[in-house]
């Protein structure tokens, strides 16, 4: 994950925004009966009430996965930021005004005209003389919205070629990097486990970890991005802005995925370039044992799009005790149906690792978007009615 000087600040500090702002994790059963969207701003304020503290959002009380560090009096605007397991942090953005304890007003209109006055005043010099906050780099990279909506693009067969000018490119400095780029992308027709775990040590995700490991590799994703970076910042600042963006989502993804480790959680996501496919973005995460015994869950997310294919997104569960769950959401009516003649054939390729194919389920449609209902909740609690 990130552990180098862009992180340096953060030594001595709880590493979650939520621990920071002493507000809690909340479990997926309360994001779903709460309503709550991802990036939705709310009020969360703690009260005592009997003898013990109270979260309430928006004035409903909630549960937290974990006990109250907040103390009560607490009042603070938070943004949710929904997590793959269907929980969400909630991070502040401000805070709520204070209880509406004023003081007695002037005796006269002389007194108030003259305190407005002198209030007026000092607003007006206390705002010249205060500079505009500054948001960190940290700060930065857990505010970004997720779906690295700047690095797939460039991950497309002439998409870096593309986002360099023009005489950066033909530099054979860059032209020895897009090579070596694309030597390290797997084909999809011939994908193995072997290419596969080999494209997403490469993806950049893990770029920290090999340094931390003594095995740095100046050919991962991340590091050829920052390479080309500083040679496309040559020719002016914007023309390396493509590039720091695309790293900006990789580093997103990873503090993200390190705020869930601190949480109990796991999940990564990941982007990956194919030779002779458009690039694929991937979701990994984990989930604790349910009422029903399942034990460890795993939910694998895959999407893509092309021009043949349309949207495409395919979520997996796998479990020891109830083999893999597949559903498949498609934007064109055709693919649903070359996915639908697939997957007796995914079923006996399964059945070939003695593994089974639970449920295999194809949606005409799209991708279900990040302000839709919590996936990945525990069987038997809940019932999707807009399913």
């Amino acid at each position: 994950m990130i552990t180098g000087i862009e992180t340096a600040q953060l030594v001595g500090r709880d590493p979650t925004v939520a621990t920071d702002a002493r507000l809690p994790l909340l479990p997926a059963a309360e994001v779903l009966r709460l309503g709550l969207r991802d990036d939705q701003v709310v009020r969360a304020v703690v009260e005592v009430r009997g003898d013990r503290p109270q979260l309430l959002i928006d004035g409903r009380p909630a549960s937290a996965a974990s006990g109250l560090a907040a103390p009560a009096g607490t009042d603070q605007q938070a943004s949710v930021q929904l997590r793959p397991d269907g929980s969400a942090v909630l991070r502040p953005v401000g805070h709520a005004p204070g209880p509406a304890n004023a003081a007695p007003g002037p005796a006269t209109p002389a007194a108030a005209t003259t305190t407005a006055t002198a209030a007026a005043a000092s607003s007006t010099l206390s705002a010249a003389q205060t500079p505009p906050p500054v948001q960190s780099r940290f700060e930065q990279l857990l505010w970004r919205p997720g779906g690295m909506a700047a690095l797939l693009p460039l991950l497309a067969a002439t998409g870096l070629a593309q986002a360099l000018p023009a005489a950066t490119v033909v530099r054979p400095e860059v032209q020895r990097l897009l090579n070596e780029l694309q030597r390290l992308r797997p084909s999809m027709a011939s994908l193995s486990g072997t290419s596969l775990r080999e494209a997403i040590t490469a993806s950049g995700f893990f770029t920290e970890a090999a340094v931390g490991r003594g095995a740095p590799s100046a050919s991962d994703l991340k590091s050829v991005l920052r390479q080309m970076g500083a040679l496309a910042a040559e020719a002016g600042p914007e023309a390396a802005q493509p590039l720091q963006e695309a790293v900006a989502d990789i580093e997103s993804a990873q503090l993200r995925a390190v705020e869930g480790l601190v949480a109990g959680q796991y999940g990564i996501q990941i982007a990956l370039a194919f030779a002779d496919a458009p690039p694929v973005r991937l979701g990994l995460s984990r989930a604790d044992a349910g009422r029903d015994g399942a034990g460890t869950v795993w939910f694998i997310d895959v999407s893509t799009a092309s021009d043949s294919l349309g949207e495409l997104w395919l979520a997996s569960r796998v479990s020891e005790t109830h083999g893999v769950e597949v559903t498949v959401w498609a934007s064109r009516q055709d693919t649903c149906a070359r996915a639908a003649e697939r997957g007796s054939e995914l079923a006996s390729l399964l059945s070939a690792w003695q593994i089974e194919l639970a449920g295999f389920r194809v949606v005409h449609g799209r991708r279900p978007s990040d302000e839709a209902q919590p996936r990945h909740l525990p069987e038997g609690r809940f019932v999707d009615i807009s399913a």
